[in-house]
């Protein structure tokens, strides 16, 4: 290919993109083995990538900008086990896709679907990637225990529901609740002095909001202290 054959393809590849490249950008020019121009590279981040077919003309030409990883996850909470539906919405004409879930399980679908069978915190994260460079986003998945609602001793006594912990709580005992919504009314009979510490994460190991309880509470005898905890 004779260097005026370059200059002409290169000027064509940069009248293709006046719209969108920067009239002070540096541009670099990568040719192939055949001396072919195939890929344009301009520093605000756009790049051109052309494809030749077995006789060597010319037959695609792709646009790239830099890409920004997004994704929505529903639902983002759930007790375990439970399935997450993980949907792309990145820009940038994404050419892979590399999913970290957070429990050691990984995928390249553009928009996979993941179990989750363990419970905690886990950061999900996508890194999209294209010609132009690679762009990553993550977003927190919950997974709770099917029992919500615990009593932290040295063995913890799990409970499906804030009466069922209340109704075997001593006095000193803290009842702690995931970060979830609970649709129930309590009653505090016995004489005891009990705490209720909500927003813990499904393992228990830290507070990650508010636990939300849809009710009353009626307390005639004992007391109760309450903490992260949400009444509506």
């Amino acid at each position: 290919m004779t260097i005026s054959k370059k200059i002409l393809i290169a000027l064509s590849a940069f009248l293709s993109l006046m719209a969108i490249a920067c009239h002070a950008c540096a541009v670099t020019y990568e040719y192939d083995d055949l001396n072919r121009l195939y890929k344009v590279t301009y520093d605000n981040g756009y790049v051109i990538v052309y494809d030749y077919d077995e006789v060597g003309n010319r037959k695609s030409e792709a646009v790239y900008s830099t890409p920004t990883a997004k994704f929505t996850a529903s639902p983002a909470s759930g007790y375990v086990p439970f399935v997450v539906r993980f949907t792309d919405t990145s820009s940038g004409n994404i050419t892979s896709w590399f999913w970290s879930f957070g429990d050691g399980e990984t995928s390249t679908e553009k928009s996979p679907s993941h179990a989750y069978n363990k419970t905690g915190m886990f950061l999900a994260r996508l890194t999209a990637t294209n010609p132009s460079g690679s762009s990553s986003y993550s977003l927190y998945i919950n997974a709770t225990p099917k029992t919500p609602v615990r009593i932290a001793r040295a063995t913890p006594l799990y409970y499906t529901s804030l009466q069922d912990a209340c109704n075997n709580a001593v006095t000193g005992d803290t009842i702690q609740t995931t970060a979830v919504t609970i649709i129930e009314s309590l009653t505090l009979s016995s004489n005891v002095s009990i705490t209720f510490d909500g927003g813990y994460a499904g393992s228990y190991n830290s507070i990650i909001g508010l636990s939300v309880l849809k009710g009353n509470i009626s307390i005639t005898n004992g007391t109760i202290r309450m903490g992260n905890i949400l009444i509506d």
